[in-house]
């Protein structure tokens, strides 16, 4: 997959007091200076745990994307979409792979 973004796996770093504000980072490799993300570690309404689940699925971003494309293209294989449309496993099959391209589109193109 061709992107513009860093290639992954990227990794969380935990409570780093020295990040630009207190919190989690994310970096595509301990060696790297500089971060991907910087997620605070706040308070408010939503309480902490809610940032460091922010942090964990940003994170996770680039192989999510990675395995939504690969199974993207494999549900749009002419048999394997026959039969799921026939079969009716998936009720909404043509609104699943809508909303998979959407959100496939969304992150390649913003």
């Amino acid at each position: 997959m061709n992107t513009n973004f860093t290639p992954g796996p990227w990794k969380v770093h935990f409570n780093v007091p020295t990040a630009i504000y207190p919190g989690h980072i994310i970096k595509q490799d301990d060696n790297v200076q500089l971060p991907i993300c910087n997620v605070p570690e706040g308070g408010g309404t939503h309480g902490k745990g809610i940032y460091r689940a922010n942090a964990i699925l940003i994170a996770a971003a680039p192989e999510l994307l990675e395995a939504l494309c690969g199974l993207s293209e494999w549900v749009l294989r002419p048999e394997i979409s026959d039969w799921l449309n026939r079969s009716g496993v998936i009720g909404n099959y043509g609104e699943v792979i809508l909303n998979a391209q959407s959100a496939i589109r969304k992150a390649l193109e913003g």
